[in-house]
């Protein structure tokens, strides 16, 4: 019973996607839209939205549909689109790959004066470089930091991992000088260095920032991710108080 429902549910998935008239799509090689306002309601063979749109706005406001030759123009437009997109994604695994495998030699050699993440902003370089050498400016638009993306994908499993792997007992063992450090530590550093920033950007010795973008950049440098740091803790066994400290407050900062 439960097969046949599976079945008729995909079934009625397919039909909705099926066009009302099949003979009258059978002959098609684009979209075609029939006359009257119905018409407009009515496409057939989706080759592209784009299209889709184009038509139904030169429909509305009275003019020609698109010749075949723009057609054409149209879809290969897109078709390169297509191309380089999934370009920028093969670009972006591999380089990927790359920060992993050069970062993996990097700490079994014991080089710790490049880390892994640099090792990433570097490769991003490359890439970001190559892209612009060859003209390829829908690759570098692909390729741009995304801020919903990494705030909705990327952060989360970050900042998950860290509080999985955290010695809970160390961490509650040194909660006063981690939280001391993580807030007070924080709240003071944002505003000694926006401070600095303000004023150097008043004589002249920095680009001019006024008081609130200052204390920004200054949240956004005191709210530290001592990656690297913790990695050379880690391969030196220091003791487990001093790594429960910076870490948790590598951890907490965020919050501030």
């Amino acid at each position: 019973m439960r097969s046949m429902w599976s079945l008729a549910a995909i079934l009625g998935v397919a039909a909705a996607f099926v066009p009302a008239d099949l003979a009258d799509v059978k002959h098609l090689q684009g979209p075609v839209l029939t006359d009257g306002a119905a018409g407009l309601a009515k496409v057939h063979s989706i080759h592209s939205p784009h299209l889709i749109r184009r038509q139904l706005a030169a429909a509305g406001s009275g003019e020609e549909t698109m010749t075949e030759e723009e057609k054409e123009k149209e879809l290969e437009e897109e078709e390169e689109k297509e191309i380089m997109t999934k370009w920028s994604y093969v670009v972006g695994i591999t380089a990927l790959f790359a920060t992993l495998s050069i970062g993996f030699i990097l700490e079994s050699n014991h080089i710790y004066w490049l880390p892994e993440a640099g090792v990433g902003v570097l490769m991003g370089l490359f890439c970001a470089l190559g892209a612009k050498l060859a003209g390829n400016e829908h690759m570098l638009s692909s390729e741009r930091f995304d801020f919903e993306f990494f705030m909705t994908w990327l952060l989360p499993p970050i900042i998950f991992e860290a509080g999985f792997n955290m010695n809970v007992a160390a961490f509650f063992d040194n909660a006063g000088p981690t939280v001391f450090f993580a807030f007070v530590g924080t709240f003071a550093s944002t505003f000694i260095v926006g401070g600095l920033v303000f004023y150097a950007g008043q004589l002249g010795l920095c680009y001019a920032l006024d008081g609130l973008a200052a204390l920004t950049f200054g949240s956004l440098i005191s709210a530290t991710d001592p990656v690297t740091v913790l990695a050379v803790f880690q391969a030196l066994g220091v003791k487990i108080d001093l790594f429960s400290m910076v870490f948790g407050e590598s951890v907490l900062n965020d919050a501030v």
